[in-house]
């Protein structure tokens, strides 16, 4: 098969597909010196006007996300954490399940190998972003040690204060977060927060839609590591290829 020019590779990720587009998704990835500036561009300019974004320029945005994901490029982070940050409505529009389904496994492979949680951190503070953003980034922060590239040590105190600031002291409180966060939690076995999820489970009925305490409770008595297995959790698994990652996406397309 011939190869694709840059011009073919982008004008074949500015168009909607059926089937993932498989071909145009490789020679980008290979073309990464030379596409990186335009997919960054494209997130860029959809972000300057999320509410009118154009069609074509978002598909090339949402291509891009899975490609930088891919390559691990920190210059998206700031960017997918505006994406992903922004009121429910517009994110809506541009990402639909993006956010729910991939947005903390983007987030980690591109807030950088070696400062990652740091700069988690950092957006986790600055954020105004709404629960399912906020999950994501605390999921993030799960992701990078799941795939080994932080270390349960520097993350759990990370987590337990943020846990302890949007739950316990009930600062924005949703029970979407709450509820989302207690179970990734769980997953993790943060028994740091053991405390907090007793009282939450016992002053928040709402959080029974979620999980119960004696379920929590067992999970926390395995330990901080043992039992769960999280690095193996769908949730937290290592981000693939673009050609892999986007399938999903074409099939929820298609339903």
């Amino acid at each position: 098969m011939k190869p694709m020019k840059i011009e073919e590779i982008i004008l074949e990720l500015r168009q909607q597909h059926r089937l993932v587009p498989v071909a145009a998704l490789r020679a980008a990835s290979a073309h990464r010196k030379t596409m990186t500036p335009v997919l960054l561009g494209a997130l860029e300019t959809v972000l300057a006007t999320p509410d009118k974004p154009d069609e074509a320029m978002l598909q090339l945005a949402t291509y891009g996300i899975y490609l930088l994901a891919e390559c691990r490029d920190n210059r998206a982070f700031p960017l997918l954490c505006r994406l992903y940050g922004l009121p429910r409505a517009q994110r809506d529009t541009l990402v639909a399940d993006m956010i729910t389904e991939d947005a903390a496994r983007h987030l980690a492979a591109t807030a950088g190998e070696s400062g990652g949680p740091a700069a988690l951190n950092r957006a986790f503070v600055e954020s105004t972003g709404d629960a399912h953003y906020r999950l994501a980034l605390f999921d993030a922060l799960i992701s990078l040690v799941a795939w080994g590239e932080a270390k349960r040590e520097e993350v759990a105190p990370i987590l337990t204060r943020h846990f302890i600031f949007s739950a316990v002291q009930e600062v924005n409180p949703d029970d979407d977060f709450i509820g989302c966060a207690v179970m990734s939690a769980l997953d993790f076995g943060l028994v740091e927060v053991r405390d907090e999820i007793r009282r939450l489970l016992r002053t928040r009925p709402s959080l029974e839609e979620f999980v119960d305490w004696e379920e929590a409770e067992l999970q926390l008595r395995q330990g901080a590591e043992s039992g769960w297995e999280y690095q193996r959790h769908p949730r937290f698994r290592r981000l693939g290829k673009a050609t892999e990652e986007c399938a999903w996406w074409h099939r929820s397309e298609r339903e």
